[in-house]
Parts: C-alpha cells; structure tokens; sequence
C-alpha cells in the first residue's frame, strides 16, 4: 500500500465505488473486504504482534530471503 499510485484519488474513487474489489500481487488474488479486514486487525494489534516476532539479529540476511521469495512467487 506504500506504492505512490494507490493514493491517487482516481484509484481511491475506483475503489470507494465498486462493487467487488480485489487485491493482486503476482498469481495470488483476496477479495479487498477481506484485506482490509486483515489490515484493521493487524493494526489494532500491532504491538502484540511485535513483541512476539522480535527483529532477528541479521534482519538483512533474512530480508533478501524474503524478498527472493516474494519475487517467486
């Protein structure tokens, strides 16, 4: 949601008035109801959360393990 296009108000509007929305990323699709839902709670919980994963001594390693999972997908 950090991408500079997803705050233009043309796709905010797109959005605000369909009638089913969904998120893409690669081959992988979620209704947007159900990410929005999954983006509230996970706010509200933020704190709990980050306290039970804390950041790994060699973020950076694990990062690009990340990054190239992602990208395979």
């Amino acid at each position: 949601m950090g991408a500079q296009w997803f705050s233009r108000r043309w796709v905010i509007q797109e959005l605000a008035l369909a009638r089913s929305a969904s998120v893409l990323f690669g081959n992988c699709e979620m209704p947007w109801r159900d990410f929005a839902d999954a983006i509230a709670l996970f706010m509200t919980k933020f704190d709990q959360i980050k306290a039970a994963f804390p950041a790994p001594k060699n973020y950076a390693a694990l990062r690009t393990s990340e990054d190239r999972y992602i990208n395979s997908l």
